[in-house]
């Protein structure tokens, strides 16, 4: 009967294994990215929504003389690129009293070619107002990447200032509860673990819950939310932090077969207090590892109350994706004055490094140029707009008709209010190029691309079958053994 089983079990598998052995090597290595994100050029911003100042021009001067690579792995390498964005404008006061402006220029969102090494390139930033270099102050926020900026949220934080907002003020009690795991059951067929625990928010109106891991809250048909995390033997200790009020009794932690935390599938386990600790939410937000980025205390704080203000969906539970190191949810500010004459004009400008996103699914690379215009942010616009690309590289597509020239390319629009994409007549708010090493890229084909799919495919589906065969024919085999015993009796 062991034979037979074995046999059974052994034709499925070389069933299942064959399209996997004639695979070649190569289509069966994980293919590497082949898009990086980079930044988006953005213009200066009045801080006066209402200003009657008027932007009479904007130029924006391209100097491409390199590409970026994919990956840096040190600050020397990534401060060695050079390629830069100039962007300037012309203001003008058409009161006949001086006006006094606030101006601010975000910059410095993660760049996913950079990883950690982003934030080294200050430096390479300049503001000059009338030719004149300027020293702005700097402040970091939280403001996501996967977001549109909220230029007056993002002004509110602006500020040297300590945000407070509800019971959150920078002397509230955090208290950081520290557990130990132990005793965590086998799980079926060797799944990952999850566990959780269950937080009433009628209980808890003046507390806030965060778990120091990568979480999967939920709300349940009670109304009370699950905090949901993976169990990971090696990593058996977890941080609760209640921002506010403390808990009232230790709360129960159960286990379950995987993050899902589903009631039936519980498994055993038990969770035990090691320590507890108290310190306020500035010192809470102080432990953030943002040290590198340059941050100053209150921004460190600011960023975190702003976080948890976006937080509202799964309240009083909370994730703090800064806290966990997630570098994509905070941008730069320069923050700076100017004072235009009654009836005069000044001009101000920003020389920035130019991050393309890049596309290595083209041979050569294709790097794709974004810039934000002035229409799209906190200017009243009446004027034109220049852009002039130095580049020896060629441009293999745009969304507005440039004129090929000596040193690389130029547009010109008389108006700031009608930059119209010659692809789709769709009025734009943005600038977008693409440039290459060569005139015509290829796009790279997809290698063994339907093989590896096909595979996968058929593994999904005859793994179910294998288990299934293997079980029947062990029921076969049992049925036909007890035959075989009542024969011989």
């Amino acid at each position: 009967m062991k034979k037979r089983f074995k046999a059974t079990i052994a034709c499925i598998t070389l069933f299942v294994m064959l399209p996997f052995m004639m695979t070649p090597a190569s289509a069966m290595t994980p293919l590497p990215p082949k898009s990086f994100s980079g930044r988006d050029a953005l213009g200066v911003v009045s801080t006066a929504l209402e200003s009657e100042v008027v932007v009479e021009n904007e130029t924006l001067t391209f100097n491409i003389t390199d590409f970026p690579k994919s990956n840096y792995e040190s600050q020397e390498d990534f401060l060695s690129y050079s390629s830069t964005v100039n962007i300037k404008y012309t203001l003008y006061n058409p009161t006949n009293e001086e006006i006094t402006l606030t101006l601010a220029y975000p910059f410095g969102n993660y760049i996913e070619y950079a990883d950690q090494v982003w934030s080294v390139d200050t430096s390479k930033y300049s503001i000059s107002v009338n030719d004149n270099t300027v020293s702005p102050e700097i402040y970091h926020t939280y403001c996501s990447i996967y977001n549109e900026i909220d230029y007056p949220k993002q002004f509110e934080m602006l500020t040297k200032d300590y945000i407070t907002d509800g019971f959150l003020a920078p002397d509230t009690v955090v208290t950081k509860y520290t557990f130990k795991s132990s005793g965590v059951g086998t799980t079926l067929y060797g799944a990952v673990a999850g566990v959780a625990l269950d937080v009433d928010p009628d209980e808890y109106p003046n507390s806030l819950f965060f778990l120091d891991r990568y979480t999967l809250p939920r709300e349940l048909k009670n109304g009370n939310i699950r905090l949901c995390c993976y169990y990971e033997e090696e990593n058996n200790t977890y941080d609760l932090y209640v921002i506010g009020e403390p808990l009232k009794e230790m709360p129960e932690w159960r286990f379950y077969e995987n993050a899902f935390a589903l009631d039936a599938d519980e498994i055993s386990g038990r969770m035990t207090i090691v320590k507890t600790e108290t310190m306020t939410l500035t010192e809470f937000a102080d432990t953030k590892p943002n040290e590198a980025l340059g941050f100053s205390q209150v921004d460190r704080y600011n960023t975190l109350i702003s976080e948890i203000q976006s937080e509202t969906a799964l309240r009083p539970v909370v994730q703090l994706h800064t806290f966990l190191g997630e570098l994509d949810c905070y941008m730069r500010w320069y923050k700076y004055d100017v004072t235009i004459p009654a009836g005069e004009r000044i001009t101000t400008a920003v020389t920035a490094p130019a991050y393309p996103n890049i596309e290595e699914n083209y041979i050569p690379p294709v790097y794709n140029y974004n810039a934000w215009l002035t229409t799209s942010t906190t200017w009243t616009t009446s004027g034109s707009l220049d852009v002039i690309i130095n580049t020896p590289y060629y441009m293999t597509y745009s969304t507005d008709e440039y004129t090929k020239t000596d040193f690389g390319y130029s547009l010109h629009h008389d108006s700031l209010t009608t930059v119209i994409d010659e692809n789709t007549s769709a009025t734009m708010n943005a600038i977008h190029f693409e440039l290459c090493s060569e005139e015509n890229p290829e796009r790279e084909k997809g290698k063994n691309v339907g093989l590896v799919v096909f595979i996968i495919l058929v593994a999904i589906i005859l793994l179910p079958l294998t288990i299934i065969a293997a079980a029947i024919q062990l029921i076969v085999d049992g049925v036909k053994a007890v035959i075989e015993k009542v024969k011989h009796k």
